[in-house]
């Protein structure tokens, strides 16, 4: 998952010397911040949508491309985005009606740092 990697990128800073404590706790920061649901949410639309975006502009950089490929590159980018809008919404809403059950022990987490 697209987040096991950033976060695993965020812990590598935190024990090799050469960061700066702000880059550290920053890394840190971020790393706590990688575990909340709606971002890994954020992070897997995003990583959904580019994946459309990059289909898109290959196909728009072809030189044998004519308007007829085009609107039709462009039917299908609008269907799958709508569908990823659709399946974004589900999930927010049902997160939404979970509440934010989560607490965050802070002084562990700065201790942890």
């Amino acid at each position: 998952m697209l987040c096991g990697k950033i976060k695993e990128c965020l812990d590598n800073i935190r024990p090799q010397e050469g960061y700066d404590k702000v880059t550290v706790n920053e890394a840190f920061g971020l790393s706590i911040h990688l575990l909340e649901p709606k971002i890994q949410q954020l992070l897997q639309f995003f990583s959904e949508l580019m994946a459309e975006v990059d289909i898109l502009y290959n196909l728009l950089q072809k030189q044998e491309i004519d308007e007829a490929g085009i609107n039709q590159a462009m039917g299908t980018i609008k269907k799958n985005v709508g569908r990823l809008r659709e399946r974004a919404n589900v999930i927010v809403r049902e997160s939404g009606a979970e509440g934010n059950k989560r607490k965050i022990n802070t002084y562990a987490i700065m201790k942890k740092a």
